[in-house]
């Protein structure tokens, strides 16, 4: 087996169908591996990273796809480069596109990125879910090369399993939730006329700066300095989905209305397995009502009519989620390090100083101090 880097991941270096082939290869198979989710994303976020995507060939058939890309980041003064799949951290999911043999794709890939060594400091494989068949399969193989690595669970991944029928689903629910929903709409009909709407292409780009100047006024409410600050980047990447005619039947962009007038989105994705709970906003002017809420109801009939049984509502343990989830998935993230001195001293602090210094509780105390200071000078810009 032979492994090369490739400089793009358009369709001269690698056709469509095989790349379908290879997506649907995994049970990680998710609209954040499409190439053209990929693309977009490299075309905006992605613009500082230098692509690093690993074709693996047997004979002159291709039999895996690694999309990664070297990032810079930092620890204190120290920076340092960042071997990560493409798409993060914008992505809930990531994986390997791998054929029939995966282990052997593993190995392939796993000696082709230490040989390159050089040009990273650490490789965080991130998000890999624990139904993805490539995840045992790499620690696997990790273990038995001995290479230095770690591997934990990053966070969990609620979904709500609806099955074929949302009245069943709904009637699991507790009825004090169900009251709270029906309450919340009666009080939301009471001011107006109150629809769902689905939003697709030429219209769906009508309605995008409203969905941005909502979900702006989210993020400001919530004072988060960091995603004020890369929000037009956000707002570029999102607009570059729902530009991309080959994204057209991934896009799902729907909106809550009062009187036709917008007053909650969503973005997100669908495919034939699930619905991707991607961005969710809504006035303020109306928050008593709970407008969120209702949307993901009406989501989740949309979904009943469309024959998809799971709604995804992605990487976070927030309470809202698990209101309407019946079941979660742990993402683990996968670090590997090698012998360069710069590797070994980022593998002490991620294991050893920065774990004693949060379990001592000085290392929340610092950010607290950090942050604090920053929303200080902030206010003053």
């Amino acid at each position: 087996m032979k492994a090369e880097i490739i400089s793009t991941i358009d369709d001269n270096s690698i056709p469509q169908s095989i790349w379908d082939k290879l997506q649907a290869g995994g049970s990680s198979d998710t609209p954040f591996q499409n190439r053209y989710w990929l693309l977009a994303w490299l075309r905006t976020v992605g613009t500082n990273t230098k692509p690093f995507f690993i074709k693996l060939t047997e004979g002159e058939q291709i039999v895996g796809i690694i999309p990664l890309v070297i990032d810079s980041s930092s620890v204190g003064p120290l920076n340092f480069r960042l071997l990560r799949f493409a798409g993060q951290s914008n992505a809930d999911y990531g994986d390997f596109l791998l054929g029939e043999d995966k282990e052997a794709c593993i190995k392939t890939t796993l000696s082709f990125i230490l040989a390159h060594a050089h040009l990273w400091d650490v490789a965080v494989f991130e998000h890999l879910c624990e139904t993805s068949p490539n995840l045992a399969a790499f620690r696997k193989i990790l273990e038995a090369a001995v290479v230095p690595h770690d591997a934990a669970v990053h966070g969990v991944l609620p979904y709500a399993g609806i099955g074929s029928s949302f009245d069943e689903y709904w009637r699991r629910k507790s009825r004090n939730m169900r009251n709270d929903i029906a309450s919340k709409g009666r009080h939301l009909e009471q001011q107006g006329k109150v629809t769902f709407k689905r939003n697709q292409g030429y219209e769906a780009l009508q309605v995008f700066d409203s969905f941005t100047a909502m979900l702006k006024a989210g993020y400001a409410a919530k004072s988060s300095f960091e995603s004020i600050a890369t929000f037009e980047q956000e707002k570029s990447f999102l607009a570059a989905l729902l530009r991309e005619a080959q994204l057209a039947p991934l896009i799902h962009f729907s909106s809550l209305n009062l009187d036709d007038v917008p007053i909650a989105y969503h973005f997100g994705f669908v495919d034939s397995r699930a619905y991707y709970d991607y961005k969710t906003c809504y006035s303020s002017q109306y928050a008593r009502c709970s407008p969120g809420m209702l949307l993901v109801k009406e989501l989740m009939l949309d979904c009943e009519q469309s024959s998809i049984g799971t709604v995804d509502f992605l990487l976070g343990d927030e309470p809202y989620k698990y209101r309407w989830a019946n079941g979660e998935r742990k993402s683990f993230n996968i670090r590997v390090f090698h012998k360069g001195w710069k590797s070994r001293l980022l593998r002490l602090w991620l294991a050893g100083i920065r774990p004693w210094l949060k379990k001592s509780g000085m290392l929340v105390n610092l950010v607290n101090k950090v942050r604090r200071l920053r929303n200080m000078i902030n206010s003053f810009i």
